[in-house]
């Protein structure tokens, strides 16, 4: 698999592909360092603000690899969700991605929703729920239930 960072037309750089994907083909897996909730106030005060996922009970997750770099779109290519195991957040194609096209994902939700990861189950379902976030039902994805 060949990910890459380039520069963007929607925000600064952004995570391309050299291959193609379809629906469902895995992208990335990305191992996150989850901060503890006490923590997310002093986070949130650093340039690493906008770029870690809502995690656990008030938890946040930086993802490594390319996880933090892809850039929202209400039309994403892709999908984020948390593994059945560890702390590690999948990137899933949702649609066909072209080679040397921008991987974008949903974090905002549905168009007009405020702030934070209120995302539409449809495309990227938050993360935020009780239990660990590897352990959660995940609408979709076999073996996880649904919500």
């Amino acid at each position: 698999m060949s990910l890459y960072v380039a520069p963007s037309l929607l925000h600064g750089f952004g995570v391309f592909t050299d291959e193609a994907f379809v629906s469902g083909d895995p992208i990335e897996a990305c191992p996150v360092l989850v901060i503890p909730s006490r923590q997310r106030e002093l986070i949130d005060r650093t340039i690493f603000s906008g770029y870690y996922y809502e995690w656990g009970k008030g938890e946040g997750a930086l993802a490594l690899g390319f996880g933090s770099l892809y850039n929202h779109s209400y039309r994403p290519t892709a999908r984020y969700d948390p593994a059945e195991e560890g702390p590690v957040l999948i990137i899933s194609a949702i649609r066909r991605i072209s080679p040397g096209s921008e991987i974008t994902i949903n974090y905002n939700g549905n168009r007009g929703a405020s702030g934070g990861i209120s995302a539409s189950s449809s495309f990227c379902p938050s993360p935020v729920a009780a239990g660990p976030p590897w352990r959660r039902p995940v609408p979709g994805v076999p073996g996880r239930g649904s919500r």
